[in-house]
């Protein structure tokens, strides 16, 4: 939970696999990597909040596929807690090729 709410944050996650590579994030300045995706907003279908993800953080049209599972996630950043429940789809996008890093609209990714 989170310190200050107390709330658990819901996000959607792709897997999205581009010639045999898989699409990760990093976050600048930071060693881990994370699927590609974001939060739910109140009352929105996650496949609908995956892709408009994906559309404002890359400027590009996802094809969110089936659900693949879910996965929880407690972790630090930056001395505060963070605890999430990633709902994860299986990603497309025509647009992406493993020979071409993709581009973020996102400064910190």
């Amino acid at each position: 939970m989170t310190q200050e709410t107390g709330s658990i944050e819901s996000i959607a996650r792709g897997v999205c696999v581009a010639d045999g590579h898989l699409l990760v994030c990093q976050t600048k300045g930071d060693d881990n990597t994370y699927l590609p995706g974001g939060h739910i907003e109140p009352g929105e279908p996650a496949a609908v909040a995956l892709a408009r993800e994906i559309d404002e953080e890359m400027g590009l049209v996802a094809e969110v596929g089936g659900f693949l599972g879910a996965v929880e996630h407690s972790f630090l950043q930056k001395g505060k807690r963070h605890h999430e429940v990633n709902l994860v789809f299986a990603l497309a996008m025509q647009a992406l090729s493993a020979s071409v890093d993709p581009e973020s609209r996102e400064e910190y990714i």
